[in-house]
């Protein structure tokens, strides 16, 4: 007749066996989400690096011409205002020096169209004669916004949330590994001891599991 305790150990350690090739292959499941979260987030660290070059070197190229053209818009601004002094100075001279004045008056309101026609964007000049220079960077931003990748921030927010997600995952690895532990004991002992092992690496488990569904499966606290 066979040994109703043997019966009773043979079942324990089937048991253990199968608890222990789930939390093997839950450990295996885990450490590549883990991994894959980690390089995620390299890349993603990667992409907020690149950005945060981009949007330098955007910055700087648009504000120096956006400061160009201010600079034209002073030219501009001079030669406007010397073309109206001569004109207002040919008011009252005599007639030749009248026409000399009007003659310069005219060269000088042709150079500042010379400099709004080939330096100077004219749409930013303000109706009330102002040079827009804000609106002129805005404007260069936008537009290199839709060549290049000028946001860091979204890219540095993912990093970290994957980076926090990959810790936590490698964190329920120990709780598996410690798992994995108390099941081999388990098998080891004859004594009533090896259930409450078991039961520790079925809590154990257990909470390594949870921790994998929040953080992978339901993205919660990510």
């Amino acid at each position: 007749m066979a040994d109703p305790s043997s019966s009773r150990l043979g079942g324990f350690q089937v048991v253990v066996a199968v608890l222990i090739a789930c939390v093997t292959l839950l450990n295996a499941i885990v450490a590549w989400r883990a991994s894959l979260a980690s390089q995620s987030a390299s890349n993603a660290d990667t992409a907020g690096l690149a950005a945060t070059i981009n949007l330098q070197e955007a910055r700087a190229v648009n504000s120096i011409l956006a400061y160009q053209h201010d600079r034209a818009y002073t030219e501009y601004v001079r030669f406007n205002l010397l073309g109206d002094l001569l004109g207002d100075s040919a008011q009252t001279a005599s007639q030749g020096e009248a026409d000399v004045l009007l003659r310069q008056s005219q060269e000088a309101y042709t150079l500042a169209q010379v400099v709004v026609d080939s330096f100077l964007p004219a749409r930013y000049i303000r109706p009330d004669g102002t040079y827009d220079l804000q609106r002129q960077i805005s404007e260069a931003m936008a537009e290199a916004a839709q060549a290049k990748e000028l946001e860091p921030e979204g890219h540095f927010k993912e990093g970290d949330r994957l980076r926090t997600k990959s810790i936590n995952l490698f964190g329920s690895l120990l709780l598996f590994a410690a798992a994995i532990w108390l099941f081999t004991a388990a098998e080891g002992v004859k004594s009533a001891l090896r259930y409450l092992l078991a039961a520790g690496g079925i809590l154990l488990m257990a909470v390594g599991l949870i921790i994998f569904i929040v953080f992978e499966i339901m993205g919660i606290l990510i």
